[in-house]
């Protein structure tokens, strides 16, 4: 765990990214198929891709412990979708900041609100879709 403490004073702006969809999809297993050629000569089989998540057109798969070592992911079994988490990254001047990853939507909200009211700074909402 690490805990950061800051002086509210120095937050220079405050990012929150709501849970989206990641670019990761389930594919199912591909079967070894025979190899033919220009002319229809069958000679070989080609490599079994597992089944897994990947991305378009990659012939990587990976399974759901990939994901275990990544906080930024949230994997669905039931629905075989990745997700990745709601984040809010805090600004603190030029160059430093720091970013928390959150389990729903409504947690990241919550810390947001709870930052801006102890703070004594009147932050404008710019909404980017």
């Amino acid at each position: 765990m690490i805990k950061y403490y800051f002086d509210l004073d120095r937050v220079s702006s405050i990012s929150y990214k709501l849970e989206r969809e990641s670019e990761y999809k389930w594919y199912d297993e591909i079967k070894p198929q025979p190899k033919i050629n220009f002319l229809g000569i069958q000679y070989g089989m080609t490599e079994a891709i597992p089944a897994g998540w990947g991305y378009e057109d990659s012939h990587w798969r990976y399974g759901p412990s990939y994901f275990e070592s990544y906080k930024q992911y949230r994997v669905d079994l039931a629905t075989k979708e990745v997700f990745i988490r709601p984040r809010v990254t805090v600004f603190l001047g030029y160059k430093d900041s720091y970013t928390s990853y959150f389990d729903t939507d409504q947690e990241a909200q919550a810390y947001v609100d709870d930052l801006i009211s102890k703070s004594k700074k009147n932050f404008q909402v710019i909404i980017e879709k």
